[in-house]
């Protein structure tokens, strides 16, 4: 059965935070919106809507429909071309690498209107980071609780230099005609999703701009060629000939049946932004964004 793909732009109505690591005090924030934290959103949302929202065993097995029929791209900041933005040709994504514009036509598959942050203009982390500093409180001595004083780093919904509106933007790939029923909807629930964390203090809304089904997709996630700079995680295992850059562990937290959560299974992967090389090499787009060399 074929996938259809949906290019998807989101509004960011509020301080994003996408867990990343502890570095001193600051809890980073990664600077893009992984397949996982997508997958997350929309299982919850359509666990809440459609079953009881207090049933772990609820939520699993909604997550396993999403994970069998929804392929996740990740979504990357992006800021408005003009004055308006209602489609996709009004944003445009920007990365925080040295790539070159041979490297970009490769991403415009994915992303709209891909732009290199040059040496001369603001950097990533000055255009979109910001930071909240916070600390718990101690009941005995009415004042901040030894050692809990910490900051945590967010996505900015506008951006430093000029307040300029932040968006979310990229992919995503559905298999239309398997889906369940509870599934049938899933457009009408972006725009009730919460992405990341800290999202009992109203972070991590946002607003459904555009979704549309591109018909000319290139892409099929089960198997497609690529070159240039990967916006993604790769599986380390069967990548390491291809792909020259750092590696990192990709582990999360998981609802179990019961309703607690523990820590599911680690993935070694290539962190996004490193090139699978000057040749064209053969990816499948795995069940939470990450992508995996695909052998004939």
């Amino acid at each position: 059965m074929a996938w259809d793909r949906h290019r998807v732009i989101f509004r960011l109505r509020s301080p994003l935070h996408v867990g990343y690591r502890k570095v001193g005090n600051l809890m980073q924030t990664r600077h893009y919106v992984h397949g996982k934290i997508l997958w997350a959103a929309l299982t919850a949302r359509l666990t809440r809507d459609h079953d009881n929202g207090a049933d772990g065993q609820a939520y699993k097995t909604t997550g396993d429909d999403v994970k069998k029929h929804f392929r996740f791209g990740y979504l990357w900041p992006a800021i408005p071309c003009g004055d308006t933005v209602r489609n996709w040709d009004d944003v445009k994504t920007l990365f925080p690498s040295d790539w070159n514009g041979a490297d970009l036509e490769c991403l415009k598959k994915i992303f709209p209107h891909p732009k290199v942050l040059k040496k001369d203009e603001p950097t990533f982390d000055y255009l979109f980071l910001d930071s909240y500093a916070s600390t718990a409180s101690s009941p005995h001595s009415r004042g901040a609780l030894e050692g809990s004083l910490h900051d945590t780093e967010f996505i900015t919904p506008r951006t430093r230099d000029d307040g300029r509106q932040v968006y979310l933007a990229g992919s995503l790939w559905v298999k239309a005609e398997e889906l369940p029923e509870k599934l049938e909807r899933w457009k009408d629930k972006l725009n009730d999703l919460r992405f990341g964390g800290e999202g009992s203090y109203g972070w991590g809304r946002v607003q459904q701009i555009y979704c549309a089904i591109e018909r000319n997709d290139p892409i099929d996630p089960t198997g497609f060629s690529w070159s240039g700079p990967i916006p993604a995680h790769v599986e380390a295992e069967g990548a390491e000939q291809m792909i020259q850059g750092p590696i990192e562990p990709l582990v999360g937290w998981e609802m179990q049946k019961n309703g607690g959560q523990k820590p599911g299974e680690a993935t070694i992967a290539f962190i996004p932004g490193y090139s699978a090389g000057t040749g064209t090499a053969k990816f499948a787009i795995g069940m939470f964004g990450v992508w995996t060399v695909k052998y004939e």
